[in-house]
Formats: C-alpha cells, structure tokens, sequence
C-alpha cells in the first residue's frame, strides 16, 4: 500500500514538473514572438555628432580668445582674433605701390597719346609731301631734259642762222640781193636769238625748281626718320605701359592675397554648437591645421550602433529604432536606420586585422549602423557626444533598400 502511495506521489510530481516546462516553453515561445522576433538589439551604440574641428589656416599669434569651453556659438560669430599688424602693414606698403604703378601708367597713357597724335600726323604729312616733291622732281627733269634738247637744236639753227646773215649782210651791201632777202634772214636770226633766251630763262626758272623739290625731298626724308625713330619711343612707351599693367596685376594679386589672409586672422564659427576642446591660450603661436578647439552641433546628433554581423540579415534602411539613453533610464526615444557602413568596424581601423596567419580564431565582426532621431529630443534630457545607449531594431518591415541610393 505504501508503495501504491509512494508510486502516486511520484507521478503527480511527474505531471507537475511537466506541466511547468511546458508553461515555461509556452512563455518562452510568447515571450519570443511578441517581443524578441523581428528585433535586433545591441548595447553597442554611442552618441556621435559631425563636429567641426577649427584651426588656422595661416601662421600667427593669438591676439584675443572670445569663448569658453560649453559656450553656445552661432554660425558666424568671432571666435578668435590672431595678430593681423604685420599683414596691415604689408597691405599699406602694396597700396602705396599700386598707386605709384598707377601714376607712372597714367603718364605713360598721356605721353603715349601725345607721340602718337604728333608722329602719325607728322608721318602722313612727310610721306604725302615726299611723294609730292618725288613726282614733281621727276616731272621737272623731264621738263629740263626736253628744254636741255631743243637749246641744243636751237643753237645749232642759230649759228647757221648767224652764218647766213653775215653772209647776206655782205651781199646785200655788194647789192647782190634784194633787201627783203636780207630782212628775211635777219628776222630768222631775231626769232632764234628770242626762242634761245626763252629756253633759258624757262631752264633757270625749271633749275630752281628742282632745287626747291631737292631740298623738299631732303627735309621730307629728314621728317620720316625724325617720324620713325617717334615709332620706336611709341613702341617703348607701349612696352612700358604693357609692363606696368603687368606689374599692376602683380600688385593687386598680392593685395587681394594679403585681404584674405586678414580675414583668416578673424576666425568665426563654420556652424551652430558648443564649444569644446578648447586647448589655446592668448600669445600662443598657432600654425595652419593646427586643432585649436571644436563645435559640436547637439541639434544635429545621430547614432551609431555597432551590430553584429549576423543581425544584419534583415535589417534595411527606414526601419525603425528605438533609443535607451544610459544617463536617462526608462527614457526611450524613436528613430530609424539611414545608413549601413559599407565595411566593419576593424576594417577602418589604423591597424586592420591580417586573418591570414596560421593561428586565426573566427571572430564576429560589427558594422556600424547610422540611426537618426525621428522626433524632437525633450529639452530636459539632453544628450551629449560619445554617451552610451541601448538600441533596438525593428526588422519585421523589409521595405528599403540595403544600400544608399545614387544622390
């Protein structure tokens, strides 16, 4: 009968035990499907913003420091000043170097204009009177070398002419001709006497015409010379001019270049954040790229969750995340998944892993994963760079795409 009881006993502890599991399973599968499927969490996951880092862009010291650590900035405002007397001056001197360029250029233009009008008028004038004296000199010497022949003819008739008369003043005084014979001869003698004397009164006045049109010749050729050797002053003051412009530019580059580097000696905020990072003193000297602080946008801060690689399997972008802040408990925010890096962790790292060793242990890779707020941070909870979270996953939701699409 013991035995009996004992064997009962035994079996309801059986059935009880049994019926536990079974719960336990039933729970564990509940507990699974309406809170463990379709999410991937992971404890990996910090705070990050797109900070901007500022430095100098030229050398210099320190002049004045307008913030703090944790100020609040402003796109634009002045965040230091570095020492800009050097570059004052340097930009007095350029100036004052432009305006000489500018004076001497100026003189150059003016007596550029002045030679130009003169010569090109001068020029015209001698190569126009050149070539009317040419023309008349050489119709002149025709003129002369036609007069020159019909003197010759003219005295040769006028010798026989002479002849003739002697000869007939003889006869007509031995009453040999009649006196209208003689009153001929003498007449022909009369005519080529005058004809002779006219040709050489036209030949002297011919003769100083050339003269005239020699010397004009020579004082027109004398222009010319005096015109071309104008020419080449033109040229010179055109190449000095040309010279000048050039150094001008050259002046006005640098000027522009020193503005610009006094403006580098005003360094602003590039965007909206806190400051931080600070590491600067006044008087200190700064060389460019050097860090000098940093800003960090709290407005425009994301997550980057670390998952591993085997719960990327279903995760695409626009799904949806929620967001634990550790400094916060039970604070929960919503966000979604933008951005799944295009390698692990390790592989962007300074000293990327070599798996090509005789002793490799397989280990699980993580892969960041950008996640961006979907709704307005509580101004009583702010969060900062670099803090810890937890970040859960929704994956039911297959959608989007793996991969950022071509912009």
């Amino acid at each position: 009968m013991n035995n009996n009881f004992n064997n009962h006993r035994h079996q309801k502890r059986i059935k009880i035990f049994m019926t536990i599991v079974i719960l336990l399973i039933i729970l564990s599968f509940l507990y699974w499907f309406f809170l463990v499927r379709g999410r991937e969490f992971t404890d990996d996951a910090y705070i990050h913003a797109d900070m901007a880092k500022i430095s100098s862009r030229i050398f210099g010291t320190i002049n004045s420091i307008l913030v703090e650590n944790d100020d609040y900035v402003k796109k634009g405002d002045l965040l230091l000043t570095l020492d800009d007397r050097e570059l004052k001056l340097e930009k007095e001197s350029l100036l004052a170097v432009k305006e000489q360029i500018l004076s001497a250029l100026e003189a150059e233009k003016i007596n550029l204009e002045m030679i130009d009008k003169t010569t090109l008028a001068d020029l015209e004038n001698a190569q126009a009177n050149l070539k009317k004296a040419i023309h008349i000199k050489t119709q002149t010497e025709k003129e002369l070398e036609g007069l020159k022949k019909q003197r010759e003819e003219t005295i040769i008739l006028l010798n026989q002419a002479q002849k003739d008369y002697k000869r007939y003043k003889d006869l007509i005084t031995n009453k040999l001709i009649s006196p209208r014979e003689f009153e001929e001869k003498e007449n022909n003698l009369n005519i080529l006497q005058a004809k002779l004397d006219s040709i050489d009164k036209k030949i002297e006045s011919f003769e100083e015409v050339y003269k005239q049109t020699q010397s004009q010749i020579r004082s027109s050729r004398a222009i010319l010379e005096k015109s071309k050797a104008l020419q080449l002053n033109v040229q010179r003051t055109k190449l000095n001019i040309k010279n000048l412009k050039a150094k001008l530019e050259e002046v006005e580059a640098k000027i522009k270049k020193t503005e610009l580097y006094l403006s580098y000696t005003r360094i602003t905020a590039p965007i909206s954040g806190y400051i931080a990072q600070k590491s600067i003193q006044i008087g200190e000297k700064v060389q460019p790229g050097e860090p000098l602080l940093a800003i960090v946008p709290l407005d425009k801060i994301y997550v980057e969750a670390n998952f591993k690689e085997t719960q990327l399997t279903h995760m695409y972008l626009g799904q949806k995340a929620i967001i634990e802040p550790d400094i916060y408990p039970g604070l929960k925010l919503e966000g979604k998944v933008v951005g799944i890096r295009a390698g692990t962790g390790t592989t962007f790292s300074l000293l990327p892993p070599e798996n090509a060793v005789g002793n490799w242990i397989k280990v699980v890779q993580r892969v960041p994963v950008k996640i961006l707020f979907t709704e307005p941070i509580p101004a009583e909870y702010p969060l900062r760079v670099g803090l810890s979270l937890e970040v859960t996953v929704f994956t039911s939701e297959k959608t989007g795409p793996r991969l950022r699409s071509a912009k």
